[in-house]
């Protein structure tokens, strides 16, 4: 919803919808890491850091307008993305780990997108 349905929104309406936006965001962190917990599979956990990262990303690049704005600050004081992404982490094996932080040649290398954040 962040990137998709609010530019043609007043940035009054964006502003009443970013506190609701905030929260589909942390019901989004929440589903993913029930689904990367300790018996996920490790591309599963490989995806859900995909997706945090995604997510991430949009609201870091998501500073054109007001929900933007509003949304990203909300995330400066909460630390869900990031306690997410270190959860799925530290749920995985050091060898599934090693196998993230050494590809940083393919294009869909994980490491190096974690890091930009």
């Amino acid at each position: 919803m962040i990137n998709v349905t609010h530019p043609f929104r007043s940035n009054a309406a964006q502003s009443h919808i970013a506190d609701a936006v905030a929260e589909d965001v942390l019901d989004t962190i929440s589903s993913i890491l029930e689904h990367c917990g300790p018996f996920a599979d490790p591309q599963t956990r490989f995806n859900g850091l995909s997706v945090l990262h995604k997510i991430g990303k949009t609201m870091a690049l998501s500073t054109d307008d007001t929900l933007g704005r509003k949304v990203q600050g909300r995330f400066e004081s909460d630390s869900s993305l990031v306690d997410g992404m270190k959860e799925i982490i530290n749920s995985m094996t050091p060898d599934a780990v090693r196998v993230i932080i050494e590809d940083n040649s393919s294009p869909n290398a994980l490491w190096p997108k974690l890091q930009e954040l």
